[in-house]
């Protein structure tokens, strides 16, 4: 009983604070309400424009802003970076904040990335290892003076200095291989002799080809040349790469494979294969895309070496697993041969050592800076990056910019001033720090000065015995940075009353260990698709460590998607996504800050983001889309998740989630880190395991067990020994690392028997253990089949194909909660699954606020079934509370008659599934049209869907060319986008269900046909639509280059109209229709179907509000405002920015700009005198913006009321309960 209690106190505090779940979904509170990341840019900062832009926010319903200061690229203003009047101004930021209600987050120092800035010393700067070899011929006394390794910023500190005898390729150079001809299929002939040899900054240069084809490059060798081992240098950025093969030929024409898809990245890449003779050696590189890369340096070696060594020892990012190929003896470095003569070299780096006989290399090893700086910011704003693995460079970071604005907030620090941020990792690897030979032997537990040969690639005493010192070492690593940039980041906080938000991804470290301090994890995912990002991955970080908000930087736009062309109905779909991922905080990249009031879109983050602003035409009327978010953030903020399977990540760092193998469809599943499963995990009862704080599975799965330590198999053990049940990978026959090695593998041979005993996975896939089972070689199917665990969630609808339905469970002490969102871009009616019985299902709709019983539902065999039916892009909470006195079953089916409808035929004439710069691709015409149905087609644009990756590991697109009722089209949509011909064709309602108060049914439908109810069918008739699609007056504001007023006998896109000011215009117009109603219209349900609407609408009927649509479908019911007679409706649509950017450039520049940017966009150079002076723009521009986005002759977007507009009249039944 005791347990229970706690449970239900652990669960209620996960409550948003003070608010009840209906009181907070009607009117969410602030900490549920969406925040914008606030990027200050270039110096460009205003007290005024500060508070306009604070009030701006409020008013449209956000909840807090996080400051970023960057550059944009923009003209420089008059603020410099952390200069006094800069700290000013985010105090003025923060008392602002306070009087509004909002809350300031700030990034922890200028830019995005990472923890840098001037005040950083070099002492506290990120640090490398580094090294230098020198040959020397023993057996005499050795008298020299060993080359120091070259120091960033002259920085440079010794470490040891170890000699060992050569091995086989010690003092190797392949530049001095004679006789070696270099060729490719490159476009510059000039470049390809760079592969093998080159000076300063050469390089192959890659690009796009126009062939089809890959880069291929060809060494010759005079004489049959013997090969064990490659490398190749890259140069790109960190986190692109490409994928590379080498093969064979002893003639020049049968090549044989030597390795295949082999991914690199930028740096030196290293890869071993079988040994080979031959005499002909090509390089195969995949196209990079249109950023391009760099190659160079691709050598072959007649020994080995540890493959990948680079990114092993982590100076760069690649590939960490363990080489298969063993080396010969003659490549190995005894252990016992390993002589340290640190206490030989004097501090000017003189050697004098009486060396035994022999050939020896004599490696210095040291560590320098990586230079990395924080970025992108302003000059002033620039300096060193702190070292990630020191507490005291930690705290010198946060003195230098958080300390003084905490300091200067006072008592406002942990109110208005609310968090502090580390955003994007994107300062590359770290793999020093002063004190790291004495934090290896605390956390490892043994010397780690003595293999540093390893950490050059040699091997000592074996292959495995070198990798499982590179896991120790990474390990460490990851160890550091967790420790010191992430739980004493979290202290400072602590000390500061903040929350600390966190991106843990992309760098050194253990993702879910770097995330598990964040008192508000993120993640991030990018406009333009349905793709969700790694939203889940923050989700499940707030989900395992017991925190209520999961954030995400949300619908990040790149230069194509970007543009203005944001709005709520592109976002809707995949906001949707990134719900049922675990997000429950949008954090929207990006609002400018904008100094000034400006006729136009005003400042930019140049070519990035959705352009979240103030001046955006869409501001006054996001108060819609951010209503629903709030309310649908409220609702995921309560309780905790329901889940039914926790994964263990792997020790072997990098590394992050691992969800092998996955859950079924309708199961829910978490991940944590190692650290977690042996300091937070234990025994909850019923054969559960879980958290203190209250989440709790019926299964844990640790499928990463090649490599383990004995600490965690005995963990494993213990937890299967009182109950658990554990899904296990891989049976390890050695321990993780050389932490008490030998004994270590004898324990985890032990240790395996003990628990994977006769499994094979074959056979004997379930085993008990204890009071446990432990399962191997196994899905996740047969693991809940075993345990009798049904789905927690199902939805069926047997007519319809690609059916998408995502959901997310979570449970207060009170109720159920389940968000259910419909992933089509058209109507799906469906009977949904729950796992709960019981209670009542309540649909609570957070687009609206409404709040109804579900119409029908029944019990069976423990489960709850629903019948639900969702717009395209919609959503529902399901939410369980009160008992229920037997089901509420009544089987609605309605069959509309079609006789009167035309019938539609879609012809798709070329269907391609291609690399967005159409290098690569494969023809899907004939799928396509096998997956049209009844005229239409709907389709995701996925690799899943047409069962191939046609060009791996880059961004692809679906182009299609098609007929639809003889008339030609195309269309175009990004990877994992939803494609849909016609738009629309299926959102048409048959009928609409909901349950009154008095336990009665209420069907209102809309078309004629025949209303099936509970077996009992009758036909229906309801009144003829009216159409209303003519004869309107559209009137435009004031200085947006249109006319006053324009007549439109017919609906159109304004981007048709022959009048430039019409056709250019953005902003918002007001269109006014009169139509008469008899008596006999007045008084049945009508719905207002608004048909295309681009993009957002107010309507008012008869001079009275009646709502705002910011999402397909366009209709609203409208039946009170209607009355017999003449009857106004009244349309104010706001269209985006896009066409009037367009317009402007087909008058002369105003302005001076610089740096072409993506597809030709460019950057303001500097203000113009006019703007400064407050003028009008003197070539009659009407939309003042610091970055081009748009150019003459570009393609117009659909604008305004397109319909067709109609009111759908519809017949009310009332079925008595």
């Amino acid at each position: 009983m005791m347990k229970r209690l706690l449970a239900l106190v652990l669960l209620s505090a996960l409550f948003v604070r003070g608010v009840g779940l209906e009181e907070g979904f009607q009117s969410p509170p602030m900490n549920a309400r969406p925040q914008t990341w606030w990027h200050w840019i270039d110096g460009n900062i205003t007290r005024d424009g500060i508070t306009k832009d604070l009030e701006a926010m409020a008013k449209v319903g956000l909840g807090g802003a996080t400051i970023l200061d960057i550059t944009g690229p923009a003209p420089s203003g008059p603020v410099k970076t952390v200069s006094p009047e800069w700290f000013g101004l985010v105090q003025h930021a923060i008392v602002e904040a306070r009087r509004l209600g909002l809350e300031i987050s700030l990034h922890n120092c200028p830019g995005w990335s990472s923890s840098g800035g001037p005040w950083i010393p070099k002492e506290h700067a990120m640090k490398r290892l580094t090294h230098t070899e020198t040959i020397v011929e023993g057996g005499k006394r050795i008298s020299i003076t060993l080359p120091r390794a070259w120091a960033t910023m002259d920085f440079y500190r010794d470490i040891a200095v170890l000699a060992f005898p050569m091995v086989s390729g010690d003092g190797f150079d392949f530049r001095k291989v004679d006789g070696v001809k270099v060729s490719g299929n490159h476009k510059d002939q000039s470049q390809v002799g760079f592969l093998f040899n080159h000076k300063g900054n050469e390089r192959v240069q890659l690009g796009p080809r126009s062939d089809g084809k890959m880069h291929e490059f060809v060494y010759e060798f005079a004489e049959p040349y013997k090969a064990k081992m490659g490398s190749l240098e890259v140069l790109c950025n960190d986190w692109t790469g490409t994928s590379i093969a080498v093969s064979s030929s002893d003639d020049g024409q049968k090549y044989q494979p030597l390795i295949q898809n082999h991914r690199v990245r930028g740096g030196l890449n290293s890869f071993v294969f079988k040994e080979v003779t031959a005499r002909f050696y090509k390089l195969t590189v995949r196209d990079a895309g249109s950023a391009g890369i760099g190659v160079r340096s691709f050598q072959l070696y007649p020994f080995s070496r540890i493959g990948n060594i680079r990114a092993k020892a982590l100076y760069s990012y690649g590939i960490y697993d363990p080489d298969a190929i063993e080396p010969s003896p003659d490549e190995i470095i005894k252990e016992s041969d390993i002589i340290d003569l640190s206490s030989k070299m004097d501090a000017d780096g003189k050697l004098e050592w009486d060396a035994p006989a022999g050939r020896y290399v004599i490696c210095r090893f040291g560590y320098s800076l990586t230079g990395k700086r924080n970025h992108p910011t302003t000059q002033s704003g620039s300096g060193l990056e702190c070292d990630k693995m020191s507490k005291a460079a930690v705290r010198c970071a946060w003195n230098g910019m958080m300390g003084k604005i905490v300091e200067n907030a006072g008592e406002l620090s942990g109110a208005s001033l609310k968090g502090a941020l580390i955003d994007s990792y994107e300062v590359g690897s770290q793999n020093w720090t002063d004190t790291f030979a004495a934090d290896f032997k605390r956390l490892r537990g043994y010397d780690c000065i003595r293999y540093l040969p390893v950490v050059t690639g040699r091997f000592v005493n074996s292959l495995g015995f070198s990798e499982r010192f590179l896991m120790d070492f990474r390990r460490t690593i990851s160890d550091l940075f967790a420790e010191c940039y992430s739980e004493y980041f979290k202290e400072l906080c602590v000390q500061s009353k903040l929350d600390f938000l966190s991106e843990p991804y992309g760098g050194p470290f253990d993702n879910l260990l770097q995330g598990r301090y964040a008192d508000i994890p993120m993640g991030e995912f990018w406009g333009g698709s349905n793709n969700a990002g790694n939203a889940r991955f923050a989700g499940n970080l707030a989900q395992v460590n017991g925190k209520i908000y999961a954030g995400a930087e949300s619908f990040t736009a790149d230069p194509v998607n970007g543009r203005w062309q944001s709005c709520p109905d592109i976002h809707k779909a995949q906001g949707d996504n990134v719900f049922s991922q675990g997000v429950n905080r949008y954090i929207f990249h990006s609002y400018a800050h904008q100094p000034w009031d400006v006729s136009g879109p005003g400042m930019t983050m140049g070519q990035w983001g959705f352009h979240f602003n103030r001046h955006n035409t869409l501001w006054p009327d996001y108060e819609g889309w951010l209503g629903y978010v709030g309310r649908a953030q409220f609702m995921l903020q309560q309780g905790r998740i329901v889940s039914d399977a926790l994964y263990v990540a792997s020790e072997v760092t990098p590394c992050g989630e691992n969800y092998d193998p996955p859950v079924p469809y309708g199961y829910h599943s978490n991940a944590c880190d190692v650290r977690s499963l042996l300091d937070r995990i234990e025994l909850r009862g019923d054969g559960r395991i879980g958290y203190a704080h209250g989440l709790t599975f019926p299964v844990l799965v640790a499928t990463r067990t090649r490599y383990v330590s004995a600490a965690v198999l005995r963990k494993l053990l213990a937890l299967a020994e009182g109950g658990a049940n554990i899904v296990l990978g891989e049976r390890p026959t050695c321990a993780f690392g050389l932490s008490g090695y030998p004994g270590s593998d004898d324990e985890v041979k032990q240790l395996a028997s003990r628990l994977w005993g006769d499994l094979d996975g074959k056979d004997k896939k379930m085993r008990s253990v204890g009071k446990g089972r432990v399962f191997f070689g196994v899905g996740m199917d047969y693991v809940f089949e075993q345990l009798g665990l049904k789905p927690d969630f199902t939805a069926v609808n047997k007519l319809e194909s690609n059916f998408r339905i995502q959901y997310l469970h979570r449970r207060t002490s009170e109720a159920d909660i389940y968000f259910v969102s419909n992933q089509m871009g058209r109507v799906s009616e469906f009977v949904a699954t729950f796992r709960v019985s019981g209670r009542v299902p309540e649909l609570w709709d957070a687009e609206t606020g409404g709040r109804f019983d579900a119409p029908s539902y029944r019990f069976v065999d423990g489960m709850t079934e629903v019948q639900l039916r969702l717009d395209q892009s919609g959503s529902v909470f399901v939410v369980f509370r009160r008992p229920a006195f037997g089901d509420k079953v009544v089987d609605v089916a309605y069959v509309r008659d079609r006789s009167g409808d035309e019938v539609n035929q879609l012809v798709i004439r070329k269907a391609e599934y291609r690399a967005i710069d159409r290098n690569g691709g494969m023809d899907v015409t004939a799928m396509l049209n096998g997956m049209v149905k009844g005229g239409s087609l709907y389709v995701i644009a996925s690799n899943a869907t047409f069962r191939h990756d046609p060009t791996p590991m880059r961004v692809k697109e679906l182009y299609v060319e098609y007929t639809y009722n003889g008339k030609d089209g195309s269309c175009t949509v990004r990877e994992n986008g939803s494609l849909e011909i016609p738009v629309g064709v299926q959102s048409i309602p048959t009928y609409d269900s909901r349950r009154l108060d008095d336990g009665s049914l209420e069907i209102v439908v809309w078309g004629n046909g025949r209303l099936v109810v509970d077996g009992s069918g009758r036909d229906v008739r309801v009144p003829s639509k009216v159409g209303l699609s003519r004869d309107w007056s559209v009137s435009f504001p004031a200085g947006r280059g249109a006319p006053s007023e324009i007549k439109l006998d017919a609906l159109a896109s304004l981007s048709e109209h022959s009048e430039p000011g019409v056709k250019y215009f953005s902003g918002t117009s007001r269109y006014v229709k009169e139509f008469e109603l008899s008596k006999d219209d007045v008084g049945d349900p009508v719905l207002l179907d608004l048909g295309n609407v681009q993009v957002m609408a107010r309507v008012y009927v008869n001079r009275q509000y009646a709502g705002l649509l910011w999402k397909s479908p366009y209709r609203i019911r409208i039946e009170p405002y209607l009355k017999v007679g003449k009857n106004v409706l009244e349309v104010r649509v706001t269209n985006r920015w896009v066409n009037r950017l367009i317009g402007d450039e087909e008058l002369p520049d105003d302005a001076t700009w610089r740096n072409p940017g993506a597809g030709g966009s460019q950057a303001l150079a500097a203000w113009p005198q006019w703007f400064l002076e407050g003028k009008p723009s003197p070539t009659g521009r009407v939309a003042f913006t610091t970055f081009k986005h748009w150019h003459k002759g570009d393609q117009l977007k659909p604008s305004g009321l397109i319909g067709p507009v109609q009111l759908i009249r519809g017949t009310k039944i009332q079925v008595k309960p």
